[in-house]
């Protein structure tokens, strides 16, 4: 029997002579594939915006909103707050804009480019030393915050000289009766300058309630809740928003931790009522956030990716591949409409609903947005809901939610405070302050006087804050 080879030099030059037809059909066919993606994409099959999609885009497009004076705009003074201390910090904020604009024509999204320091005048690892000198901590977790820091503050008292300026400039900003942001919204555009805010606005309030009178620390408590009121009521992001919420949050927390530990005069509790006045519908409604954040999302479809951006091939062809209207109506369909939806709900029905609208899981939609073979058809519609970073999504509804629950608790505290109560638990019970979520009373625990409340909270220590001690 004859034996059978099969790398013989016949066989090899049978091989060598089929490669290039090889070569050329596949190249054919990759030609076909992409010349009817590209047909299957074209605008001309593209479906029609939804009638909601439509009005969102040309309403904000006719909006005629009057511009406040750069000084009396905190928006430019909260971006400028780290300038050193011969620059006017709502000017720099203006230069930082302009600095902002000039890189995303240029560049794309790089914000903090070596000319930001240039601007500023000041490098991160000279000028927050002041940080280094007290310890904080969380009004959410420790009852005690104020006094902490407080102590520290007498034992150390502030001589830092940027320190004392940045105070002045906090002043001067909850002086500022405007919040209004310069910029048409995108998905790179800058936000607030919130970096060390927090720990400022700490700094300040307990350095107040060392050497101010009780009603004048409550009335600077007051100011620095109302200006936080302000930019939540007027941000249009959701992360200014939940900065915000975040500052009343502790704010009412210092305001409770007060009220433990002193006698209240009758001044005292009326600078307190008007502390706790609730949120006003257009503070509490954070549906403009959600809004903003699909048209900067829209505006990436329309325009594209940044140029700096690492995956330029990648946004590109999603650009190429992508039914405008499509992937508009799905965002909306998907993120936007829903999320508007709750945000205007009441704490109980939102706590009803909680968990059972499907929003798509973040990691999960990052996974299935990658350039490959299934996701060709319409890519950029694809890309576009993968890009929107909303991780539980409506923790931010549940936020608001949870602050007006802490906000009931310590007006609860206050009546605690000024009335004669034979039984705290009975007195209580029979409160009108309740759960926003049930409608039941507050939790309490006699052995630690803690009051607190099952709240809407994505993690342990986020909880926590659910809760004030009596």
């Amino acid at each position: 029997m004859q034996e059978f080879k099969l790398f013989t030099k016949a066989n090899l030059m049978k091989v060598l002579r089929f490669l290039p037809r090889l070569f050329v059909s596949l190249v054919a066919i990759a030609g076909i594939f992409l010349v009817g993606l590209f047909i299957y994409n074209l605008e001309v099959l593209d479906e029609d915006l939804y009638p909601e999609v439509l009005a969102l885009t040309q309403n904000r497009l006719s909006t005629t909103e009057e511009v406040p004076a750069v000084k009396e705009n905190a928006f430019y003074a909260l971006m400028g707050m780290r300038a050193e201390a011969d620059k006017d910090m709502s000017e720099v904020g203006v230069q930082l804009v302009e600095h902002y604009l000039q890189n995303r024509t240029e560049r794309g999204s790089e914000f903090y480019s070596d000319d930001y320091y240039e601007i500023v005048g000041a490098r991160e690892a000279t000028a927050n030393n002041w940080l280094l000198t007290y310890d904080f901590c969380s009004s959410m977790v420790d009852f005690s915050c104020l006094e902490y820091l407080a102590t520290q503050l007498d034992e150390t008292p502030i001589t830092d000289q940027r320190l004392v300026m940045l105070m002045q400039r906090y002043d001067q900003l909850l002086e500022m009766p405007f919040y209004y942001y310069p910029i048409e919204v995108s998905n790179v555009a800058p936000t607030m300058g919130y970096q060390h805010i927090f720990s400022l606005s700490q700094i300040r309030l307990a350095n107040l309630y060392n050497k101010s009178s009780a009603d004048q620390f409550l009335s600077h408590l007051n100011s620095d809740i109302q200006f936080w009121k302000l930019v939540l009521r007027e941000s249009v992001f959701g992360i200014e928003k939940m900065i915000s919420v975040g500052r009343i949050h502790q704010g009412l927390n210092y305001l409770s931790e007060h009220m433990r530990k002193n006698t209240l005069s009758e001044r005292d509790t009326l600078i307190i009522r008007d502390i706790l006045k609730p949120l006003t519908p257009e503070e509490a409604d954070i549906s403009e956030s959600y809004v903003s954040d699909t048209l900067s999302m829209y505006r990436w479809l329309d325009e594209g990716m940044p140029k700096s951006n690492n995956d330029a091939f990648a946004n590109w062809l999603a650009v190429q591949l992508t039914r405008k209207n499509d992937a508009k109506n799905a965002f909306y369909s998907v993120f936007t409409a829903p999320l508007v939806r709750q945000s205007k709900l009441s704490a109980a029905e939102f706590s009803s609903e909680f968990g059972t609208v499907a929003y798509p899981d973040y990691a999960q939609r990052r996974l299935q947005a990658g350039v490959r073979l299934s996701n060709f058809s319409n890519l950029g519609r694809n890309t576009l809901i993968a890009s929107n970073r909303c991780n539980n999504c409506e923790m931010s509804i549940a936020r608001i939610h949870n602050l007006e629950g802490v906000r009931r608790m310590v007006e609860l505290q206050l009546d605690l405070s000024i009335n004669e109560v034979d039984s705290t638990e009975e007195f209580i019970l029979d409160s009108d302050f309740t759960n926003p979520y049930t409608g039941e009373a507050f939790n309490y625990n006699s052995l630690t006087r803690i009051l607190s409340f099952n709240c809407i909270e994505s993690s342990a220590i986020s909880r926590s804050g659910c809760r004030i001690q009596l």
